[in-house]
């Protein structure tokens, strides 16, 4: 739907000679990319609204965001599979939030944030094979999730040290999101050049 989708768009301003046949593929792409964004967020945006969770949901998407735009990680091969990841990982992440008892989220946070800087420190960032890092883009990257763990566990403290419990948890949940994105992409990345199942 979503390919025939751009396809459609990218064809109608062809045809209305806003773009040439050579740069097709490339709105194509970009139109494909776009609206993949528009149908997942708002899926999630949707439940959060619809749970009450607007605000806890939106810090998790800024946690995850952030680590996993500096310390890369695994991508779908379609569409399809990128939104049904993000929707159960959501999912998954509403459920612990509504099910963990208030007294228990301070320890929680704590082991996500060891398990996510440990792994984080050791293996990021992890390009893909669409997007490779130069050597210097990948000290840079390196530089840069650190330097964003620096500034998560200040302010991981500053929300726990408020009570703000909920937020906590959904900042390091976000993290550790991203930490797991980065195992599984290098757990599937291809051996000896060849293509992921």
């Amino acid at each position: 739907m979503i390919l025939q989708l751009a396809n459609y768009l990218t064809d109608f301003f062809l045809k209305k000679s806003f773009i040439t046949i050579e740069d097709r593929e490339s709105y194509a792409y970009s139109f494909e990319v776009i609206f993949s964004a528009i149908f997942s967020w708002g899926s999630i945006f949707l439940i959060a609204v619809l749970t009450k969770t607007f605000g806890t949901t939106f810090c998790y998407i800024i946690s995850f965001c952030c680590f996993r735009g500096t310390a890369g990680g695994y991508h779908a091969s379609t569409h399809l599979k990128c939104y049904l990841l993000s929707m159960i990982t959501f999912l998954i992440f509403l459920l612990a939030q509504f099910l963990l008892p208030e007294q228990y989220i301070t320890e929680v946070c704590c082991f996500l944030t060891c398990i996510s800087s440990v792994i984080l420190f050791l293996f990021s960032p992890v390009e893909h094979k669409n997007n490779p890092f130069t050597h210097q883009q990948k000290i840079r990257f390196r530089k840069q999730t650190i330097k964003l763990l620096c500034i998560f566990y200040v302010v991981l403290s500053l929300f726990l040290y408020r009570n703000f419990f909920n937020v906590a948890f959904a900042i390091a949940w976000g993290c550790f999101q991203a930490t797991f994105s980065v195992l599984a992409a290098i757990y599937l990345r291809p051996i000896n050049g060849g293509e992921n199942v």
